[in-house]
């Protein structure tokens, strides 16, 4: 404990302070811009598979295989899928 209280004023720099920051900065802004996609995608997706709305049975199963399939794949296995693709 008595070497992290030593190292303590060595991490909270200003550089460090401001590197932090916009790191912090850069991790909200991808965190909202993927929410607002990942909503009107999904939200695109549920209008297309609603019969009443879309009278186009292709969009609709289009639609509805798509929400199957990634449906029942596990969320860890598309992270690590998108991970090594990039």
């Amino acid at each position: 404990m008595a070497a992290l209280l030593e190292e303590a004023p060595r991490f909270f720099s200003y550089y460090n302070m401001i590197f932090l920051g916009q790191a912090f900065a850069y991790t909200a802004l991808l965190s909202l811009v993927g929410c607002g996609l990942g909503f009107l995608i999904g939200f695109a997706l549920a209008v297309l598979r609603n019969e009443r709305i879309v009278g186009f049975a292709p969009l609709r199963w289009f639609a509805t295989a798509y929400v199957e399939i990634f449906r029942r794949i596990p969320f860890l296995v598309k992270l690590m899928v998108v991970f090594f693709a990039f």
